[in-house]
């Protein structure tokens, strides 16, 4: 059979051959082998008594049960061999992707150089100074006079793209990015072309720009992210630190690890769009630890309060009882106006100063947030878009004839897995619901709404067309 079995598999068998029969019998019995009516089957077949004939079966199931143990393990260790072949060939194609992302930024970030340079040359000279410049590769324009000591004169010659850029990447960027000053000082705001001797007439002052430094964790809730795959990081997460402090100081970022759609990022955290930029643009960073990526999604770039409009509050709601609610998920009030809605005593509406904590996406898409069991208070940024709020308003369902002690904690659960975005009982105790997208609400209105096995008719949009029960009836 192909099976190595030894002494110890059969130790309660010792001396068997040499027992009577009944002996034999309760051996076979206390080792859990007692014989049974099909061993009469075997006994018969081979000529032989069922005491003999269930200890062949025996034996028998323990040799196959060592088999199938051993066909286990081997299929087991095998499928992790494979495993890790094929984990560790997906490693390297998602390397290889990356650096050819890497390398078309690259060869982009060249070509844009080169079509900024040509383009204010050509609009700068005549066509036969372009024919001269071309044959000796310099121009004697006099306003170009001081630069000639820096070799910094536009020739119209091509940006080279030849291998050898590659090969010593590290140190032309080093250089370009020197040059690369002096270069747009020939760009004026009011006509380049004007023949005076001080190549810098025309050239405007920058406005002035608050400074990065102004802010930090600890005095505004901006957020900005960039992230990095650890399948494809070179080192580890406190190496990282270490290379991520040769150019910022410990204080200007934080990192964590998080999942994002199954897979696991790291992530830099820094309170302003500039120096995650450094961070996603530094070559250094690329080559020892791997490229990072903007991560807008995450970004909360609200530096001061804004202004949020809370409807649907109920009357006996206190301040502080919003206060918890949005603290819980969207950031600190600094400020409240509440009054009552007129001709409605039931509820009351808000406007609030918010200092934001969580991300804008995050922000944009909450519409409503639960306050108790059975109220949602209405949540509209005064930022948002006239998109956004169209979007607001534009997929919307019914769900009719619900009995009345059905209330909004008897609905959430099928709302929230429904992606509603919003919903409230209007005046006749139909449910309202508001989705996001069309899918969504498509999906919803053919999914059976039950409540306790009840279910009730979706009306497909506000004017109560196309009512849709499911497939289910009532039982």
């Amino acid at each position: 059979m192909g099976v190595n079995v030894s002494t110890e598999d059969f130790a309660t068998l010792e001396g068997f051959v040499n027992k009577s029969n009944d002996e034999r019998a309760e051996i076979l019995r206390n080792a859990g082998w007692e014989p049974e009516g099909q061993d009469n089957d075997i006994a018969t077949f081979i000529g032989t008594d069922i005491v003999s004939a269930a200890l062949i079966r025996s034996v028998t199931t323990v040799c196959l049960d060592k088999k199938e143990a051993n066909m286990k393990e081997f299929y087991k260790a095998d499928a992790e061999k494979l495993q890790q072949h094929f984990t560790a060939t997906l490693q390297e194609y998602y390397k290889e992707i990356e650096m050819t992302k890497y390398q078309l930024t690259v060869a982009n970030e060249k070509l844009l150089k080169q079509d900024k340079e040509l383009s204010v040359y050509y609009s700068s000279i005549t066509a036969e100074t372009h024919v001269a410049n071309m044959e000796i590769g310099k121009t004697d324009r006099a306003e170009y006079g001081h630069l000639q000591p820096y070799n910094n004169l536009p020739t119209g010659i091509l940006i080279e793209t030849e291998e050898e850029i590659w090969n010593n990447f590290v140190n032309e960027e080093e250089n370009s990015s020197k040059s690369e000053g002096k270069k747009r000082c020939h760009v004026t705001s009011d006509g380049y072309d004007k023949k005076d001797n001080d190549a810098m007439v025309g050239v405007q002052a920058s406005k002035p720009t608050e400074s990065i430094h102004a802010y930090n964790f600890s005095n505004t809730k901006q957020r900005y992210h960039a992230k990095i795959s650890t399948s494809i990081c070179k080192i580890s997460k406190e190496e990282i630190e270490q290379e991520l402090q040769k150019i910022f100081n410990k204080e200007r970022f934080q990192m964590e690890v998080s999942f994002k759609n199954g897979n696991q990022y790291l992530y830099v955290i820094f309170t302003s769009a500039q120096e995650r930029l450094r961070l996603t643009n530094c070559i250094e960073i690329q080559q020892s630890v791997g490229r990072f990526y903007d991560d807008s999604e995450r970004d909360c770039t609200h530096k001061k309060p804004i202004e949020l409009c809370v409807d649907y509050i109920p009357a006996h709601a206190t301040e502080t009882d919003i206060k918890n609610v949005l603290e819980g998920e969207l950031g600190h009030m600094t400020e409240i106006t509440v009054w009552p809605i007129r001709g409605n005593s039931q509820f009351k509406k808000a406007k609030i100063m918010l200092e934001v904590i969580c991300s804008d996406k995050h922000l944009i898409e909450t519409w409503s947030l639960p306050m108790g069991d059975n109220n949602r208070i209405k949540i509209t940024p005064k930022i948002l878009s006239h998109e956004d709020r169209n979007t607001r308003t534009r997929y919307v369902a019914k769900v009719m004839g619900l009995d009345k002690e059905i209330g909004l904690k008897e609905v959430h659960s099928l709302m929230t897995e429904s992606k509603a975005k919003e919903w409230f009982f209007n005046t006749r105790h139909e449910l309202v619901v508001y989705f996001q997208y069309g899918k969504d609400k498509d999906r919803a209105v053919r999914t059976p709404f039950k409540i306790n096995d009840k279910p009730y008719t979706w009306l497909q949009d506000s004017r109560g067309q196309q009512p849709f029960r499911g497939n289910s009836t009532i039982g």
